[in-house]
């Protein structure tokens, strides 16, 4: 069993699906205000995970999706050619351009900054000119220790100074920072109200503690199916997207 196969297999309910694959579709409806309304374009993503973002760009005849993962079995998931097996941060040679890199929940994964700065230094090559890398990860200033807690193979706190540092390294200045949270993404695909959405769901679950709620429905706390720790992470776990024009 290779590592992320317990992820694939723990499938989502039609509900999550439905909820993920809108979320998707509203970042994939902001993205593309980058480009031309016609303009053809390709895009990589880093880390497909279920392949939610692979079904929101599918609606779209004018991209082509492209897939890079270092697990076999979840790039054999999305049922598409256009894959490519291998490790981040070093990626291999792919021998095209892409007009989007895209890399959802990967980079606190990493081993530190160093290899987000030479993640974002080799998605780089990959660009067309005024292209851009698009990168969504926990805010671990307002996550706390729950950034850790959320995934056994978290290992770097990302926040949006050293995130931002590592794209100015790279001499990447043109960068839009933005704070959501998932319902966020879930109801809106304009930015302008992704902060205000976040806020007013900080301050309405302001009390809400999914620790409380499991002791008195007496569910453990690690299950992985628990409802009061995705509401948790849909509702009030706070996060950063980046996005990075060549």
């Amino acid at each position: 069993m290779q590592m992320y196969d317990l992820f694939l297999t723990h499938e989502h309910s039609r509900l999550i699906a439905s909820i993920l694959t809108r979320f998707n579709s509203n970042i994939l409806s902001y993205l593309l205000t980058y480009f031309r309304k016609n303009q053809s374009l390709s895009i990589l993503e880093i880390g497909p995970g279920k392949g939610y973002f692979y079904r929101a760009t599918r609606k779209y005849p004018r991209i082509t999706y492209y897939a890079f993962d270092r697990n076999i079995t979840i790039l054999k998931n999305l049922h598409i050619t256009r894959i490519y097996l291998g490790e981040a941060p070093k990626l291999i040679n792919f021998k095209k351009k892409f007009h989007v890199i895209y890399i959802a929940y990967v980079i606190e994964h990493l081993q530190d900054g160093v290899a987000v700065y030479e993640l974002i230094k080799n998605c780089k090559k990959y660009l067309y000119p005024g292209s851009i890398i698009v990168m969504l990860a926990p805010n671990t200033m307002s996550q706390g220790m729950e950034f850790w807690n959320e995934d056994y193979t978290h290992t770097y706190p990302t926040t949006k100074r050293n995130v931002a540092m590592a794209f100015a390294d790279n001499g990447m200045t043109d960068l839009t920072v933005l704070d959501f949270n998932d319902m966020a993404l879930w109801l809106a695909s304009n930015p302008v109200l992704w902060k205000w959405i976040a806020v007013t769901c900080k301050i309405i679950f302001y009390f809400f503690n999914y620790r409380a709620f499991h002791l008195l429905t007496n569910q453990k706390e690690y299950d992985l199916n628990s409802f009061f720790y995705r509401l948790y992470l849909f509702c009030k776990a706070q996060n950063i997207l980046f996005v990075a024009r060549s």
